[in-house]
């Protein structure tokens, strides 16, 4: 993932491989000619998914870490300019249940005002089911305190949700992009609008797609006062770089950019919006190039 401060600085996470297995490294390039400063580095087998920025300089890894119980815990890394890093693991375990008994794991995160939020996945035995299965969770955890608010999907219409990625609106409310399925898992990707109690108030469909890795793969909120969201090509336009924005005012996109060349596969990854809400889109394009597109928005 990457971050970048108002004076230009990029902030760039990373999962690499050691000598004694996977590690995450965070670090900041502060001109181009320059090498990285290192700013943080994690221990074996814990896996960085997402990094956000809080305004006063504070970075926050996300991602998820084994446990000595053989499960996955949600963590978050905290890396405050001039203080040591602090790491925070959370286990969701429900009333009445044992620890360590279900796998969290945070597909993306982000600062809404002092808190920050991570979003993902709890896998394993929810309530009195009898199979292991996916659901969304939204955790909020404050900057400066250990509590912890956890809002795990219950059973609905389908039995499996999951969250791929997290921004903020102006205002500070969430929006979560997703997936929703049932047990053989053709995802139907989604977006929910949030309240100003984060709240989920409004859910609008993104279609259908073949794998959960083909659904959401980025998103970002827009000062044009809507939400833009990458994806994999919808339903007859499968293999096209796509990138939509939706409001809550009506469930088609407000616009569409799609582009594919020669029937080969490409697929936009990463978003950014300029503060005149123009949009830069990242991923790849025909035989696996890199391809970015400026969309005016």
């Amino acid at each position: 993932d990457l971050e970048i401060d108002s004076d230009g600085s990029l902030f760039v996470l990373l999962n690499r491989k050691a000598n004694d297995g996977t590690r995450w490294w965070l670090g900041e390039y502060t001109a181009w000619n320059e090498g990285p400063k290192n700013l943080a580095f994690g221990n074996k087998a814990e896996l960085a998914e997402a990094l956000a920025r809080h305004p006063d300089g504070t970075m926050a890894v996300c991602g998820h870490t084994p446990t000595l119980q053989l499960d996955d815990d949600a963590a978050a890394w905290l890396v405050r300019p001039g203080f040591p890093g602090e790491t925070r693991i959370f286990d969701y375990h429900p009333l009445g249940k044992p620890p360590h008994k279900m796998w969290e794991r945070a597909r993306d995160c982000a600062f809404a005002s002092d808190l920050l939020v991570l979003v993902g996945e709890v896998y394993g035995w929810h309530g009195d089911e009898n199979l292991a299965r996916n659901r969304l969770f939204v955790l909020q955890t404050p900057m400066n305190s250990p509590d912890v608010v956890w809002n795990v999907d219950p059973l609905g219409p389908v039995t499996q949700t999951g969250a791929q990625a997290v921004t903020v609106d102006a205002e500070g409310r969430l929006v979560i992009a997703g997936y929703a399925c049932d047990d053989d898992c053709v995802p139907e990707g989604e977006l929910r609008f949030h309240d100003a109690q984060n709240i989920s108030t409004t859910r609008l469909s993104l279609g259908f797609f073949p794998t959960k890795q083909f659904a959401v793969q980025a998103l970002a909120w827009s000062p044009a006062g809507y939400a833009v969201v990458a994806t994999g090509g919808t339903t007859g336009n499968e293999t096209a770089f796509t990138v939509r924005a939706f409001d809550t005012t009506q469930p088609a996109p407000l616009w569409t950019f799609a582009r594919k060349d020669g029937g080969m596969l490409h697929m936009a990854l990463a978003l950014a919006i300029g503060q005149y809400g123009e949009v830069y889109a990242g991923g790849f394009g025909a035989n696996n190039y890199p391809a970015v597109a400026y969309i005016g928005g």
